[in-house]
């Protein structure tokens, strides 16, 4: 699998460890346990349910 980057994101390949490595990301806790967001650089916003990647959303 090709590493992680904003433009190039599998939905239910990804896992967070994944794509918090991504130059610039900066995590998000949405105040749900199951859930997390990461917010890369170029304003693509990622949301995860217990750790795998669900929706990629914003510019690309």
């Amino acid at each position: 699998m090709p590493p992680p980057a904003a433009g190039h994101l599998l939905v239910w390949e990804h896992v967070l460890d994944d794509v918090i490595a991504v130059p610039e990301a900066r995590s998000v806790d949405p105040g749900v346990v199951t859930r997390w967001e990461v917010r890369l650089p170029g304003g693509v916003t990622t949301t995860f349910v217990w750790g795998l990647l669900q929706r990629v959303s914003g510019p690309g």
